[in-house]
């Protein structure tokens, strides 16, 4: 029965993971330039009013967030009143939520969190070209199961990125620059989650 039950589980795997089309890829990306450089690429702190959105509740405050000398990213996120509502930390395959606030620190809800952080603040180097629905995107694939795709709208001049989660579209989002500043926009698929997110200059 064991043996049944991991043979099981090892096929599962097998098919999540290639369950991602991907044409004509090549191992290093020859369209970097059009894919958008990662925020702490030349600022290591960024400032962000953000505004967190479920169905009709929303959670509004600023987000702080730092790249560290090792290349984490590290971050806070601390509501309209002061009160610190989560700390986030970054590396390249995963995003982990400490000090969560009551309300919000649930098995179900922080799973769900840190892996929009993650797909919102991390800016993957090991990119690759593939054509997908007869277009030329940059690709970054984080796991198993999970795959981040890079493309430039030239008509807005803003970058689009997909989160694909077993090859399935499962939110998308779109980064521009707001005068100085960055404007994230990340919404899922389904409509009932989504991120705004306004840097804040000094």
């Amino acid at each position: 029965m064991r043996n049944l039950l991991l043979i099981s589980s090892l096929a599962l795997c097998f098919v999540s993971c290639n369950s991602f089309k991907c044409l004509k890829t090549t191992n290093n990306s020859t369209t970097r330039q059009e894919v958008r450089l990662g925020m702490f690429d030349t600022v290591n702190t960024h400032r962000f009013k953000t505004q967190i959105t479920y169905n009709s509740a929303e959670l509004t405050g600023m987000l702080i967030c730092k790249k560290t000398q090792t290349g984490i990213i590290v971050g806070s996120f601390i509501n309209e009143f002061g009160i610190k509502v989560f700390d986030v930390t970054i590396s390249s395959k995963k995003a982990k939520l400490t000090n969560v606030f009551n309300n919000i620190n649930k098995w179900y809800i922080r799973p769900i969190l840190a892996s929009d952080l993650h797909f919102i603040l991390f800016a993957p180097r090991d990119l690759k070209d593939c054509t997908l629905n007869d277009t030329i995107v940059s690709i970054a694939k984080i796991n198993c199961t999970k795959t981040y795709v890079y493309k430039l709208n030239t008509k807005t001049l803003s970058f689009e990125e997909e989160l694909l989660k077993r090859g399935k579209k499962a939110a998308i989002k779109t980064q521009t620059i707001l005068g100085n500043g960055i404007h994230i926009l990340m919404k899922h698929t389904d409509g009932k989650l989504s991120y705004d997110l306004e840097e804040i200059k000094q």
